[in-house]
């Protein structure tokens, strides 16, 4: 969607909610720009497991995008409401799915290349956004066996800690994350 339009436009609330419904809808139907073509690319492909890899990588940030336009399109909706992470303006179900495809070429690359760098740590991304903290944790976990200086996965681990409410935990991986990131 070119928002650079729309804002030329001068939508109102309405209409603007009603472009972002159809943003909304497209990714759901067709995908992003970018996993539609990988998709394409995954199909004359299918044992690339680079091509797999970058298909889950925009399927995920297809997901994190339809979270953003469900936020905007309720704040078109509801002008001067308070957004929290309990109001009921996004679509779960609908993100899972998507998350539910990003983790199926994560499952295919590990399948073509079983130690393919990087994918327990987009695995673990994607289970946290999903709040399965214990997944999330296991995935972020092997990302640091595989590779004990990848000081994003310290960090996200990190974060997995302070959601789940172990400030123990979370503070030693920041500071594993910090050491990380300074000697690197």
């Amino acid at each position: 969607m070119n928002f650079d339009i729309i804002d030329n436009l001068k939508l109102d609330n309405e209409g603007m909610a009603q472009a972002i419904a159809q943003e909304i809808e497209h990714i759901l139907a067709q995908g992003g720009a970018d996993s539609s073509r990988l998709a394409q690319e995954v199909a004359q492909s299918p044992d690339d497991a680079s091509t797999w890899f970058d298909l889950g990588v925009a399927l995920t940030a297809d997901a994190e995008m339809l979270d953003y336009l469900m936020v905007q399109k309720y704040r078109m909706e509801h002008p001067g409401t308070e957004i929290d992470g309990d109001t009921p303006y996004a679509d779960p179900e609908a993100k899972a799915r998507v998350y539910e495809k990003a983790q199926r070429c994560f499952a295919k690359v590990l399948e073509l290349e079983p130690e393919y760098y990087g994918v327990q740590y987009q695995q673990g991304l994607l289970y946290a956004n999903l709040r399965n903290y214990a997944q999330a944790e296991k995935c972020f976990l092997q990302a640091l066996q595989d590779d004990p200086e990848d000081f994003s996965s310290a960090h996200a681990l990190a974060m997995v800690y302070q959601d789940m409410g172990d400030e123990e935990r979370c503070n030693h991986y920041l500071d594993l994350a910090e050491r990380l990131s300074a000697e690197g």
